[in-house]
C-alpha cells in the first residue's frame, strides 16, 4: 500500500496518524451522552463554601408556665376555645326565658348573628351539642368588636351579652325588646333628716338598660348587717349612688335611687365580683337572689311585678357554664321546678334549690355572674 493510501486510511479512522508520530486520540461526538455525577459528590463539589457563621446565642430563661394559662398552645390555634363557653351558657339562660325565646321566633329577620342563632337555640331545645352553629355565632359576633374575636382573651358574659342584642336589635327586634327595660333613672329623694324636697326629683335623663350591674361583696355586705332583708332590697340599695347635700340643711342626706319606668319581660342582673369569697357566703347570696324577685320595691315604684330566676350563667376559672329551670307553671305539679346543669349544651345533672347551692359553694365556689329572671 502506497504511502498516500495509508494516510486516507488512517484519516478515514479518525486517528489522524502520520507516519513516526503517535496516533491521536477519536473525536467526541457532540451528541454523546455526557455521565452523571454521583450524587455525594456533586454535592460536594457544588455546594458553594460556608461562610464564617456566628454561634447561636443562648435561649433566654422564660418564666412562662402552663398552669398560668392552662391549655394556652390550644387557644392560641384555636380562639373558639376560649370564648364558646360563653356564648354555650348564655344560650342556654336565653332559652329558659320563655319571653326571650317566643319574642325571637316572632322575628324572621336573617342575619350571620340571627340565623346562627337560631340553630344554637335549636339545638338547646334537643339536648345537642351544636358546636358547628356556636361557632358561626361567635365569628358573626367576632365582627362587631369586644374579646369575643381575640386571642389569649376571654370575653365577659355581660359584655358578649349586650353585643348579642346590639346584633339582635335590628335583626330580630322582638328578642332584644324582651331585654330592654325602659325608661331607667336616677332620681334625689327628700332630705332624711330636714324633710327638704325642693331638689328632689330626677337628676338624669332616662336611658334603656339590658343588664343592671350589682357590686356582689356589697350585696354580701348589706346581707350580714340588714335584718330580714328580701333580695329586691338588696338590689336597690347595692345600686343606689351616694347621697347628696340637702340644700336646706347642708347635710348629705338625700338618697338617690334608681326609677324605672317599664321593666322588661326578661331582667338581667350581672353580679360582679373582686374576689371570691367563701362557699358559704355565695350560697347565702345565691339563695336570696331565688326568691321573687319585687321589681316595685327594686325600682322605687312604678314598674310593679313580681320576677322569677329561671337560670343563672356562673362561672370557675375560665369557663362559663349554666343552671335552668323551666319557669312556673299553672300546670306544672313539680313547682318548684328542678335546676339542670348545661356544660356544652349537654344534661350534666339536675336537682332541687339545695342541690344547686351545693354545685354553687364548694371548696372552690362557681360564682354566678348574670341571674336572668322572668315576669311571672
Amino acid at each position: 500500500m502506497s504511502s498516500l493510501e495509508s494516510k486516507l486510511a488512517a484519516a478515514s479512522l479518525g486517528t489522524a496518524a502520520v507516519e513516526g508520530q503517535p496516533a491521536a486520540e477519536p473525536l467526541k461526538s457532540l451528541f454523546a451522552k455526557k455521565k452523571k455525577k454521583k450524587f455525594g459528590i456533586k454535592l460536594t463539589q457544588e455546594r458553594p463554601k460556608e461562610k464564617g457563621a456566628k454561634p447561636r446565642a443562648a435561649a433566654a430563661p422564660t418564666t412562662f408556665k402552663a398552669a398560668d394559662y392552662a391549655s394556652s398552645a390550644r387557644r392560641g390555634a384555636d380562639v373558639s376555645a376560649q370564648n364558646n363557653c360563653t356564648l354555650e351558657a348564655l344560650s342556654v339562660a336565653l332559652y329558659a326565658a320563655r319571653a326571650f325565646r317566643e319574642g325571637f321566633a316572632r322575628s324572621p329577620g336573617s342575619s350571620p348573628v340571627a340565623d346562627a342563632l337560631r340553630e344554637v337555640l335549636a339545638g338547646v331545645a334537643s339536648n345537642d351539642v351544636p358546636s358547628a352553629a356556636n361557632e358561626a355565632l361567635r365569628q358573626a359576633l367576632a365582627t362587631r368588636g369586644g374579646a369575643i374575636g381575640a386571642a389569649f382573651a376571654y370575653a365577659d358574659a355581660a359584655e358578649v351579652l349586650e353585643l348579642l342584642l346590639d346584633a339582635l336589635e335590628r335583626d330580630a327586634p322582638h328578642a332584644a325588646a324582651t331585654c330592654t327595660s325602659v325608661g331607667y333613672r336616677l332620681v334625689r329623694k327628700p332630705c332624711l333628716l330636714c324633710g327638704d324636697d325642693s331638689a328632689a326629683g330626677p337628676v338624669a335623663e332616662t336611658r334603656d338598660v339590658r343588664t343592671f350591674s350589682v357590686n356582689a361583696a356589697l350585696v354580701l355586705n348589706l346581707l350580714a348587717t340588714a335584718q330580714s332583708p328580701t333580695f329586691a332590697d338588696l338590689f336597690r340599695e347595692a345600686r343606689a349612688d351616694a347621697p347628696v347635700s340637702c340644700r336646706a340643711c347642708g347635710e348629705r342626706a338625700c338618697a338617690v335611687s334608681g326609677a324605672m319606668e317599664a321593666v322588661a319581660p326578661v331582667l338581667i342582673v350581672n353580679l360582679t365580683w373582686v374576689s371570691t369569697p367563701e362557699g358559704a357566703a355565695v350560697a347565702q347570696l345565691v339563695r336570696g337572689a331565688l326568691l321573687p324577685f319585687d321589681a316595685g320595691v327594686a325600682f322605687d315604684g312604678g314598674a310593679a311585678a313580681t320576677y322569677l330566676c329561671v337560670a343563672t350563667v356562673c362561672f370557675k376559672g375560665d369557663h362559663y357554664t349554666a343552671y335552668a329551670r323551666p319557669p312556673p307553671s299553672a300546670v306544672d305539679l313539680r313547682y318548684p321546678p328542678l335546676w339542670t346543669l348545661r356544660d356544652r349544651f349537654v344534661d350534666r345533672g339536675s336537682g332541687d334549690l339545695e342541690w344547686l347551692l351545693g354545685e354553687l359553694s364548694g371548696a372552690k365556689p362557681k360564682l354566678p355572674s348574670l341571674m336572668v329572671y322572668v315576669r311571672v
